[in-house]
This record gives C-alpha cells, sequence and structure tokens, in this order.
C-alpha cells in the first residue's frame, strides 16, 4: 500500500494526437482514453479550423510520401490520415458542436478537399 499513488489528472492539452508518431502508438492512444477525456486533433480547412475529437481509430502500415497530418478520403466512406509509419484511419470522431458519429455519417454532410488536414502537435 505504501507504494500506491493515486494516477495523474488528464487534462485536455495532454489528449492532442501526435500524428508525427508511429500508428500503433496513436491507435493505442485514442483507445485509452476513449471515451473520456477523448483524443482531438484541429482539422484545418482553409481559413476554418475545426475541433474534432476522435473515439475510434484503426491503424494501416502503409508507405506514402504525404506529411503527417494529410487526409486521404473518398468522401464517401472513408478518412485516412497520414502518420509516420502509416495511416490511421479513423471510425467514429465528433465534430465539435455536432454528435458523435461513425465516418461515413459524418461525410454526408461534410465534404473534405485536398487541402484540408490535420494540424500537427
Amino acid at each position: 500500500d505504501a507504494n500506491l499513488r493515486p494516477a495523474p489528472k488528464i487534462f485536455k492539452d495532454m489528449c492532442e494526437v501526435d500524428w508525427r508518431t508511429n500508428g500503433t502508438q496513436i491507435a493505442n492512444f485514442v483507445r485509452g482514453i476513449s471515451p473520456y477525456p477523448a483524443a482531438w486533433s484541429t482539422l484545418q480547412r482553409g481559413e476554418e479550423q475545426l475541433s474534432v475529437k476522435i473515439f475510434k481509430v484503426r491503424f494501416e502500415e502503409k508507405s506514402h510520401s504525404a506529411d503527417a497530418g494529410t487526409i486521404f478520403t473518398d468522401n464517401k466512406t472513408y478518412i485516412k490520415v497520414a502518420c509516420a509509419d502509416g495511416v490511421v484511419s479513423i471510425e467514429e470522431l465528433q465534430v465539435a458542436g455536432k454528435k458523435r458519429m461513425a465516418v461515413r455519417d459524418l461525410l454526408l454532410g461534410l465534404s473534405l478537399n485536398d487541402t484540408d488536414k490535420f494540424n500537427l502537435k
């Protein structure tokens, strides 16, 4: 009992996703703090910045030459984000002011283009 200590408090700034790390670490990070306080990142859409909570992801090893945080999407079924050693496929997320939803449902009302990307930590 003498060695037991309470876990440190988790603050919002500690929950931001660092897209420069490897995909396994990102997937474990998201899984570890979901559903509360939830991993998050900032989506840069031109001049607009949207805060996005990320609840469920899957890592895929793929070689690419894109910068970390670059988004790959067909605007219908998937959103994949470039990381250090592959891509992280986002499955559930919540855009600020909206409810939590699957990516497929989000893409019915939100269209992403080639210049949109997640900001780096």
